[in-house]
């Protein structure tokens, strides 16, 4: 499957795993795999019996992936990790058919290779006008980690509490740092910055309800995917403390896998915060938990912990009040095998009922996040939803793109398929031409290790723009820097513009290093250099 120490890297944020069929054990048998030769021909004929078969087996858990999905190639690796994932799960339940068939009923369905992705056209000259301006914490201010490649994992925009200004949030998950860039014009000052091994995500909170706001991280526990219990969900609360770079951490829990996001909430409205935390894991370890703060008089809260999901390849589980009952919902998205959009119903006590949002009908669809928007301007929340995980399958694959997973209002979802991007990691809407509706600016991440692909004429960044009420045309604003994990979009210089902050994903670190790069939006400013994108 061409696994190259840059995919891992790329598994590494994502987590993404081709994981084919149910792991989870149910004895301690193991049953005796037949037909281990894989090298059957591609012409091999299969007996109507035999389909049945694969497609029973396959599609035990999950949807059978689609033969269609990936090349004849492609397909040997795919089968082996099925039938690899299937003996260590140590289940015994299924009727196995031979391997040779299975890659055979593969090979013979899939292209010999897939079509070349199309691209997006520029972005018309003097349609929207942006100066690039690159920054780094450890360029600018520390003279630090220069010879490490730059791995943002994340980039979220709050105001400042103190006076309204724009903070960027920023996760660097190769060096294992969590710092503040503050902005002031497209000027950036750094603040706080504490090492917590491998942030995936910050959101901000007020967890002890001091009046100041605080972050919780999750801990992705180690760079590299992996099954393991060094994940943590943590608590930086700021200190005058220098020495500690500004911020005490505190562990709220340890012991876990991948934590992929912590969304605090005060779920059961006794007046204090709880928990919804995502532990993605990996092939054999995940879990959806919620903690239920029960003590906060104490300089650390203490939690009950419960678990809601024992799936694995949560990702992103951003709150809201989805029916306007009064209490606070999730949704998730859940990666891996299961490739779905589910939303947790709050009962009004702190536990929640499942409803199905959107389920793709591939188990290598590669989701890779979500965002709430109302991009209809209707009065709720829709979703924005991607799908572009390289770890997959390894190949651009034409099903990787931009959706809107449209709220009717009556608990019901229509999915609207607005653009296809190769390698399409985070989607965020805004306004970005100032015509009074919502557009979409999306990044993309492929690393630059893979074989075969050429990344240097691929989108990196492009933008939705919304011509008529749900309708999108795709625009591109740069090619060949496929190294974006996050972005986030805000008026951070407060002239009017929505501009937009990208983090760089890289396998290998350049001269000068660059973590945040900011397209400063000067449509509607006298700033703009020039008649349309320049750096």
């Amino acid at each position: 499957m061409r696994l190259l120490i840059g995919l891992l890297i790329l598994a590494a944020l994502s987590g993404g795993a081709i994981l084919l069929f149910d792991s989870s054990p149910e004895s301690d048998e193991l049953p005796e795999l037949t037909g281990d030769d894989l090298s059957i021909s591609s012409s091999a004929n299969l007996v109507e019996s035999d389909k049945v078969a694969v497609e029973r087996f396959c599609g035990d858990c999950h949807s059978p992936p689609d033969p269609s999905g990936i090349p004849k190639d492609g397909w040997e690796s795919v089968v082996s990790l099925g039938f690899e994932m299937y003996d260590n799960s140590r289940r015994f339940d299924l009727d196995l058919p031979v391997k040779p068939h299975v890659l055979s009923y593969y090979r013979n369905r899939a292209p010999d290779s897939l079509p070349a992705p199309s691209l997006a056209p520029a972005t018309p000259e003097g349609m929207l006008k942006f100066s690039k301006k690159h920054y780094s914490v450890f360029q600018d201010k520390l003279n630090a980690h220069l010879e490490t490649p730059p791995a943002i994992s994340n980039i979220s925009y709050y105001p400042s509490s103190e006076d309204g200004s724009p903070v960027l949030m920023v996760c660097d998950m190769s060096v294992g740092a969590v710092y503040e860039m503050r902005l002031n014009g497209e000027s950036a000052s750094y603040g706080r910055l504490s090492y917590v091994n491998h942030p995936s995500k910050t959101t901000q909170t007020d967890l002890n309800q001091d009046g100041v706001p605080d972050y919780v991280v999750g801990d992705l526990g180690e760079f590299l995917p992996a099954d393991h219990q060094q994940g943590r969900v943590l608590w930086l609360n700021p200190t005058a403390d220098s020495s500690s770079g500004g911020f005490d951490v505190h562990e709220i829990l340890t012991g876990v896998g991948r934590i992929s996001d912590v969304q605090p909430g005060d779920y059961d409205k006794d007046g204090d915060l709880d928990l919804v935390v995502a532990e993605f894991g990996w092939r054999n370890s995940g879990h959806l938990f919620y903690f239920e703060n029960i003590d906060d008089s104490g300089d650390v809260p203490k939690f009950k912990v419960t678990e809601l999901d024992d799936r694995h390849g949560y990702i992103h589980t951003p709150t809201l009040d989805i029916n306007g009952d009064g209490h606070l919902d999730f949704l998730a998205v859940i990666s891996q095998e299961h490739e779905c959009v589910e939303l947790f119903l709050n009962r009004g006590d702190g536990s929640f009922r499942r409803q199905m949002v959107f389920a793709a009908d591939n188990p290598i669809f590669g989701s890779t996040g979500i965002d709430l928007a109302d991009l209809d301007n209707d009065g709720d929340l829709d979703i924005l939803y991607t799908n572009g995980d390289m770890f997959d399958s390894f190949y651009l694959v034409p099903y990787h793109a931009v959706h809107w997973l449209e709220n009717r209002g009556d608990g019901t979802w229509d999915q609207h398929e607005l653009a296809k991007m190769p390698g399409i990691h985070r989607a965020v809407a805004g306004d970005m031409d100032n015509d009074g509706d919502m557009d979409i600016v999306c990044g993309c991440l492929i690393s630059n290790a893979l074989e075969d692909i050429d990344t240097d004429k691929l989108d990196s960044i492009i933008w939705l723009e919304q011509t008529a009420p749900g309708e999108f045309k795709s625009w591109s604003l740069e090619t060949g820097n496929c190294n974006h994990a996050t972005l986030d979009l805000a008026d951070f210089d407060r002239d009017g513009d929505i501009d937009i902050a990208v983090g760089q994903f890289q396998t290998s670190a350049n001269p000068v290093r660059t973590d945040v790069t900011i397209w400063w939006n000067n449509t509607t400013s006298s700033k703009a250099n020039g008649p349309g994108i320049g750096e």
